[in-house]
């Protein structure tokens, strides 16, 4: 696990590996601590999370509704570049880097001097995966104005 830099201890190889093991998915520091695959201490946990972030092996973000910070492996070396779409029901993280994403980044800096910090940048909404095992409420016809269950509509993705 060399490389990146920084001071490596057995516990930081085994938090990385269980992270490289699990690239889909996001834990908490609690998730960690405790969990039988991880023989640390909580401030081991912690400052192990800090430093891995910071050597870019590791994305931090706050889960929809959520107030403990998440992370997840990130396997990408540009993930400061695009969007992040999250699946509320699931936790899956996948990366928006498209032309739809730079054409809306372009539109965001051209027309509201606005500059997207990607790094803290997260979109929420439901994955193909679980729209497909649960029926979605939107509203086709006017979708900002549906405030009520019977001005929703039923559809497929």
């Amino acid at each position: 696990m060399a490389g990146r830099g920084g001071y490596h201890t057995r516990q930081r190889d085994v938090i990385l590996r269980f992270f490289m093991a699990h690239p889909r998915e996001s834990f908490t520091a609690r998730d960690l601590i405790g969990h039988e695959a991880i023989q640390a201490g909580e401030a081991t946990v912690y400052r192990t999370l800090v430093r891995l972030c910071e050597q870019g092996y590791l994305r931090r973000f706050t889960r929809s509704g959520g107030d403990a910070a998440c992370f997840q492996y990130n396997a990408r070396r540009d993930c400061q570049s695009h969007f992040h779409l999250m699946c509320v029901h699931c936790g899956n993280v996948l990366h928006m880097d498209c032309g739809f994403a730079r054409e809306m980044t372009a539109h965001l800096a051209q027309d509201h001097s606005f500059a997207v910090d990607f790094s803290s940048t997260m979109i929420y909404g439901t994955c193909a995966a679980c729209a497909k095992s649960r029926p979605a409420k939107i509203c086709l016809e006017h979708p900002h104005d549906c405030k009520d269950k019977e001005e929703t509509h039923e559809t497929d993705f």
